[in-house]
C-alpha cells in the first residue's frame, strides 16, 4: 500500500509539472498573437497578472534609440529610422493624450547612445557616430545645450546611464581607442551637472557591453551584457555610490545583451534583447529586496535595440527592430504583482 501511495504521488506531481508547462506555453502563444484576453484568462498566477495594450505609434520606425520619462511625457531620443541612417529626432509622447510630437533635434546624431533624466532634463552621451558629445535638453525652452566631452570616446552604451546621488554615471561600453582598435570595457564614469565636469569611479568587476543598467535608490545594478570576449552574460552587479564598491547579486535566468530595462514598482524588469532563440523574447523582473528573478512571460512580440521605459507603474516598449523591419509601434504593459 505505501508503495502505491508513493507512485501516485509521484505520478501527480509530473502531471503537475506537464501541466504547468502546457499552460505556459498557451500564455507565450496568446501573447505573441497579441490576444489580450487570452493572457489574462490564462495568467492565473497569484503573483503576477500582465495585460498587453498598444498605444499611438512613433511618427516614423526607430531603432537603436533610448527612452526616458519625465511626468506625463515619454521621450524618443535619436537612433535610427527607415533610412536606415543616423538621426537627431527627438519626439515627445503626450501619455494622457496618446498623441506624439516631433521636438527640437538634438545637436549631434547619434545611435546606441546613453539617455537619463536628472531635475527635469535630459542627458545624452556619447554613442556610435559621436562619442565623446554630451548634450542637455530643457523641454521647457525646447533647447539643446553641448556639454563637458566624455573623457573617452564610448559607443554601443545603449541603457547604460543612469542617476545616483544626484549624479550620472555611464558605465561600460566600447570605448573607441583609435579608429582601428575597439575594446569593451570596464570604466564607471561620474558626471556632476553641477560642475559639467567627470570623475573616474571604481571599474566594474569585468568588462561589459549593452549591458541593462538601471539605479533603485542609491544602487546602480548593471545586469547580463557582453564580457570582453563578445560573450553573453547572466551577471548582475550592484554599484553603491556613496562607498563606491560593487557586489555581485543573483545572476539573471537567461544570457542575452542590448536589453531594455526598467523600473516598475521596485522592480527592475528586463525585455527585449538578442537571445539565443531569435523568435521569443521573456520578461524578467528583480526583485532587488530578496535578490530573487521571476520570469514574467514573453513580450506580444520580438524586439532588440527598442526604447524601453515606465512611467505610472506601467512598462513601455517602443519601436525597434526584429530582424525584418523597423518598428513604430508602442506597447504598454499593466504588470500586477
Amino acid at each position: 500500500m505505501h508503495r502505491r501511495s508513493t507512485f501516485l504521488i509521484g505520478l501527480i506531481l509530473v502531471l503537475f509539472v506537464a501541466a504547468l508547462a502546457y499552460a505556459q506555453e498557451d500564455i507565450n502563444k496568446a501573447a505573441r498573437e497579441g490576444n489580450l484576453v487570452a493572457v489574462k484568462a490564462l495568467l492565473k498566477n497569484p503573483v503576477v497578472e500582465i495585460n498587453w495594450a498598444k498605444k499611438s505609434p512613433i511618427p516614423g520606425p526607430l531603432y537603436a534609440f533610448d527612452a526616458v520619462t519625465m511626468g506625463q511625457r515619454i521621450f524618443a531620443v535619436g537612433g535610427r529610422g527607415e533610412e536606415n541612417g543616423f538621426n537627431r529626432y527627438l519626439y515627445q509622447f503626450d501619455l494622457e493624450k496618446d498623441i506624439w510630437t516631433r521636438k527640437k533635434d538634438l545637436i549631434y546624431a547619434r545611435s546606441n547612445h546613453a539617455v537619463t533624466v536628472l531635475e527635469d532634463k535630459i542627458y545624452v552621451f556619447g554613442g556610435n557616430e559621436n562619442p565623446t558629445r554630451t548634450e542637455v535638453y530643457d523641454p521647457q525652452t525646447d533647447l539643446w545645450k553641448e556639454l563637458a566631452e566624455v573623457p573617452s570616446p564610448r559607443m554601443h552604451i545603449n541603457y547604460s546611464a543612469v542617476v545616483s546621488n544626484g549624479k550620472i554615471h555611464v558605465i561600460g561600453g566600447i570605448e573607441k581607442r583609435s579608429d582601428k582598435e575597439f575594446i569593451i570595457t570596464d570604466t564607471n564614469l561620474e558626471y556632476d551637472p553641477a560642475t559639467n565636469t567627470w570623475a573616474g569611479r571604481k571599474p566594474l568587476p569585468s568588462p561589459r557591453q549593452n549591458a541593462a543598467i538601471v539605479s533603485v535608490g542609491d544602487t546602480i545594478y548593471v545586469i547580463s551584457g557582453t564580457d570582453a570576449q563578445f560573450v553573453d552574460q547572466t551577471t548582475v552587479f550592484a554599484y553603491h555610490s556613496k562607498n563606491d564598491s560593487w557586489e555581485t547579486k543573483a545572476a539573471m535566468p537567461e544570457a542575452r545583451f542590448i536589453n531594455g530595462v526598467a523600473v516598475v514598482k521596485d522592480r527592475i524588469i528586463v525585455c527585449t534583447g538578442k537571445t539565443p532563440d531569435y523568435d521569443v523574447c521573456k520578461v524578467f523582473a528583480y526583485d532587488p529586496k530578496s535578490d530573487k528573478w521571476h520570469y514574467l512571460g514573453e513580450l506580444p512580440q520580438y524586439f532588440m535595440l527598442a526604447g524601453v521605459t515606465s512611467a505610472n507603474d506601467r512598462l513601455y516598449v517602443l519601436g525597434g527592430s526584429n530582424h525584418e523591419i523597423i518598428l513604430s509601434t508602442v506597447w504598454e504593459a499593466n504588470i500586477k504583482f
